[in-house]
């Protein structure tokens, strides 16, 4: 298989399937499946690839925010929020929904007190 990201292999429902791939990059490789009814559960494999040469120039470490469970659970990094609020929406768009809750609140005014003209 010369290029794995850009391949798909489908395996039947009670069949199995051998994958032979050249990694030609050394780090992680993340192995995963569509099979949508289990996909919450994470079941997802991640292959290394080891660096042949002496220095480890090459291959960077796990990411910080990278995400243990199992066994490995213990290596888990506490998660930091992406604010320093605690709010993941910008300023800018809670002006954009309080805008347009201020609209519909005046069309819904307008709708029930019609305005009429003497």
């Amino acid at each position: 298989m010369p290029h794995p990201s850009s391949k798909q292999i489908a395996v039947y429902p009670g069949a199995w399937t051998a994958v032979f791939a050249s990694l030609d990059n050394v780090g992680f490789w993340n192995v995963r499946t569509e099979n949508l009814d289990a996909w919450y559960l994470g079941q997802e494999t991640y292959l290394r690839v080891v660096n042949p040469e002496a220095n480890e120039k090459s291959e960077m470490p796990a990411p910080d925010n990278a995400l243990y469970c199992g066994l490995l659970k213990d290596k888990q990094k506490a998660q930091k929020p992406h604010s320093k609020n605690g709010s993941s929406s910008s300023p800018i768009l809670r002006v954009r929904s309080e805008l347009i809750l201020s609209v519909l609140l005046l069309v819904t005014l307008a709708c029930h007190f019609p305005v009429t003209r003497f």
